[in-house]
């Protein structure tokens, strides 16, 4: 069975998410695949930086959050793969949007350094900045933001298919990707790749993410 669970919440900052994803919230996070696996998608950081937070504590929730569904995974014998997203651009501060590449680089080296430290084969960062902005010398992705922090429904399309490029990575056969079928509905799926759970920060009073 395919199911898919979502745990975002408004304004969140990643600490706020990791007091989200202790044992008792990991059961339902991560239910009994089976037969199959979970792969859980997790998402935040953007709050952190609007607030100002220093990357080290941002990486280091972030580290956190993944050891602990790690840990509970072991436990539970729960067989899970984890992708964690790079921010997304934002047009709201430039010096945020610098802010906001300097942390993805960081991210994307930190995951590399954790997936070793904890001999994971599945921990993988995954380039959702780029899904926006495929060139960022060019200022006509900003035309693609329904606001400040958020894409609108093309660029939410684009951050759809960048999750299920690495999805499918790790899974086969692979589901077709998200587009519209030319009749206004979504395309029938392959069979399925594991149930998706996703641990993001959500929009808040500023619609940040």
């Amino acid at each position: 069975t395919t199911g898919s669970y979502h745990f975002g919440a408004s304004a969140e900052t990643t600490g706020e998410i990791l007091q989200r994803m202790q044992p008792d919230d990991l059961a339902r996070l991560l239910p009994p695949p089976h037969g199959g696996r979970t792969l859980v998608l997790l998402l935040g950081g953007t709050n952190d930086i609007s607030q100002g937070k220093p990357f080290s504590e941002i990486l280091h929730n972030l580290e956190q959050i993944v050891r602990n569904i790690d840990a509970y995974a072991a436990q539970e014998g729960v067989p899970v793969s984890i992708l964690i997203g790079q921010l997304l651009p934002r047009t709201d501060d430039d010096e945020k949007l610098e802010t906001t590449r300097r942390f993805n680089a960081a991210l994307a080296g930190a995951v590399e350094e954790w997936k070793q430290d904890m001999q994971r084969a599945t921990l993988d960062p995954v380039d959702l900045f780029h899904a926006v902005a495929p060139d960022e010398r060019e200022a006509t992705w900003r035309t693609g933001m329904a606001d400040p922090w958020h894409p609108n429904q093309a660029g939410y399309d684009r951050v759809a298919q960048a999750w299920h490029r690495s999805i499918t990575e790790r899974t086969a056969p692979a589901p077709l990707a998200p587009e519209e079928n030319g009749t206004g509905s979504h395309s029938a799926a392959a069979p399925a790749p594991p149930a998706p759970a996703l641990a993001r920060g959500g929009p808040g009073s500023h619609a940040e993410e």
